[in-house]
């Protein structure tokens, strides 16, 4: 199901989520988010994709999220377990993007994805977007925000990050049935308001 580099890169979230470090680095509210979010019914079900610890939680009621609409999935056993402590009564569960089509088919209404596409081998972009599509229903919305660039990175522990250029993006995700608008908020990140057509 997952590649060995996916694999890798999921071993060392486990560990984090094991030790309980958490990245308490500032999430800045977007407002190109906020003016997404708005476009969607305020009790439309929301799938939070590589949710981690739950990072975007304190931010659902300014992105008019409602906390019985959200949803975190991650592949980590030990950052789904370390979201649950954190916010308890909120739903998480282990599980990935690839697996969406099969689970929660036309169900959700809104999506954030952020910093999780980069997890996403190239040769499975496709594959991934097809899936989150098919979970979506029609004129659903949604947030990309991941690295802009080309090629693969890898950082010290040897973790891979794919480097997408917008225009690449953006043909995968129309290709997938998304409609998208990007912009880059910071040099190297590129954040994407996308809707399912």
């Amino acid at each position: 199901m997952f590649t060995e580099t996916e694999l890798h890169s999921i071993k060392l979230y486990e560990a984090e989520g094991i030790r309980k470090e958490i990245d308490d680095s500032p999430l800045d509210l977007d407002p190109f988010a906020v003016r997404t979010f708005k476009r969607m019914r305020q009790s439309g079900h929301v799938i939070d994709i590589g949710c981690g610890h739950g990072r975007i939680v304190p931010l659902l009621a300014d992105m008019c999220i409602a906390r019985e609409c959200y949803k975190g999935i991650d592949p980590s056993l030990s950052q789904v377990a370390l979201a649950k402590e954190l916010h308890p009564g909120l739903d998480f569960e282990v599980g990935d993007i690839y697996s969406l089509s099969d689970t929660y088919p036309s169900y959700f209404d809104g999506f954030w994805c952020s910093m999780m596409l980069m997890h996403i081998p190239r040769n499975r972009l496709a594959e991934a977007l097809d899936s989150l599509r098919q979970s979506l229903k029609q004129n659903a919305v949604g947030i990309i925000a991941t690295p802009c660039g080309v090629g693969v990175k890898c950082d010290e522990d040897g973790m891979e990050f794919t480097l997408y250029q917008t225009s690449e993006l953006q043909a995968a995700l129309e290709q997938t049935g998304f409609r998208s608008s990007f912009y880059n908020p910071i040099p190297q990140i590129q954040v994407g308001s996308i809707v399912a057509v």
